[in-house]
């Protein structure tokens, strides 16, 4: 992806290029949206976490006791259950297994999607997209919390449904025979359940962490897939992204995100076999599992730049909509749709065959 070579960056605000006319990009959304909904979702998830932990205690021990007895130890009684990752458990909370790691699957990127997704009106696909997002990180963070291998399971599961989502309303774009409607949805219907089927048995046969490494396992052929798929699509649409600046960076923001995502797969397979050993600082005294967290910050910024992708690909090639690709903070992209009031634009050219 050559960026240097593009006329329009960061600070341009490019715009969506129809066939007749270019479209005045709409005023963006502050900056300052962004902290105010990175810091409510810190608030309201932390207080989801406390209620959990309130109301547990109340139905299942009448506020007594931790379940398993012992309110400083395994709370939820879980640990050496097949998704417990190297992080040592209940180091600074009596009722979440894995505090950093529950630090850093707050659902930023899907409530940031979703909240653009509504801010600017998106398509109903892509608010689709945006909600399954966060009820995917939604369910991470009590993944991490409790430890419970059927939530992790259901999580995992999660994931991939969303990859194969993307791939039966986009992954047309790519060309033959995606192209193809009932073979598309063929492929995605018969990868879910492959994946399915892994999630459901693999974590009590593979060894070690077997939980762990059924992530990679299952995660990763969709993700070098999808990495490369979009790769495909950048090459296959280069000709218009020269004139479409919006669809430009939209397709660089997910080969981009594609790269994260492959990274934060490979950097898996390593925490599987030296995460125990080489994964942690201060497993004594911080317990900070660096291994995994690079894992989820590398996620989460994938995450949220495919949301980006797919929203540009949705107002540009399949739903053409006037739109501009904005920068918060000059790095952090976002599609920006234009007022109700303004016209249509008359469609996106032909693909390429």
């Amino acid at each position: 992806v050559d960026f240097a070579s593009h006329p329009s960056g960061p600070a341009m605000a490019p715009t969506h290029k129809g066939h007749q006319a270019w479209v005045t990009a709409p005023e963006p959304t502050t900056g300052c949206s962004f902290i105010l909904t990175t810091a409510g979702i810190i608030v309201v998830y932390s207080c989801i976490i406390a209620a959990v932990h309130q109301f547990w205690l109340q139905s299942e021990t009448g506020g007594a006791a931790a379940p398993g007895g012992n309110v400083t130890k395994d709370f939820w009684g879980n640990e050496g259950q097949p998704f417990d990752a190297p992080e040592p458990n209940y180091m600074y909370s009596s009722f979440i297994a894995e505090f950093w790691s529950v630090l850093t699957v707050f659902p930023m990127a899907g409530v940031h999607l979703l909240r653009l997704a509504f801010h600017y009106g998106y398509n109903w696909k892509v608010k689709v997209m945006a909600g399954w997002t966060t009820w995917m990180y939604s369910l991470a963070l009590f993944s991490h919390m409790t430890l419970y291998t059927m939530v992790n399971q259901v999580t995992c599961g999660s994931v991939i449904t969303n990859a194969i989502y993307a791939l039966c309303i986009w992954g047309g774009i790519a060309g033959k025979p995606l192209s193809w409607t009932p073979f598309r949805l063929f492929v995605a219907f018969s990868c879910w359940c492959i994946c399915v089927w892994g999630l459901y048995h693999l974590p009590f046969v593979l060894k070690p962490v077997g939980g762990v490494y059924t992530l990679f396992v299952v995660q990763t052929p969709p993700v070098v897939f999808a990495f490369f798929g979009a790769m495909i699509v950048y090459w296959r649409w280069s000709e218009q992204c020269k004139s479409d600046s919006v669809l430009f960076w939209g397709l660089a923001v997910l080969v981009v995100s594609g790269f994260m995502l492959t990274c934060a797969m490979g950097l898996s397979l390593v925490e599987v076999y030296f995460g125990e050993s080489h994964g942690v600082l201060a497993p004594e005294t911080l317990g900070i599992p660096w291994m995994h967290l690079t894992i989820h910050v590398l996620e989460q910024l994938g995450i949220y730049g495919y949301g980006v992708g797919v929203a540009s690909v949705e107002h540009t090639l399949q739903n053409p909509t006037p739109c501009s690709m904005e920068f918060a903070f000059g790095v952090m992209p976002y599609v920006a749709l234009g007022k109700a009031d303004r016209p249509q634009l008359n469609g996106a050219k032909s693909k390429p065959e």
